[in-house]
């Protein structure tokens, strides 16, 4: 594999996660909220 496919391959899963609904089972059962929320900065004080 070439890294040009590589990368092309990985903008589908991407595009692929991100569009469909989260209902993935298993260890990518990552819902988009989630990871929006992780890349937030936290404001806690503590």
């Amino acid at each position: 594999m070439t890294i040009q496919t590589l990368t092309f391959s990985v903008l589908i899963v991407l595009i692929f996660w991100v569009v469909t609904p989260c209902s993935f089972e298993g260890p990518y059962s990552f819902h988009l909220q989630d990871v929006l929320t992780l890349l937030q900065p936290k404001r806690r004080t503590s």
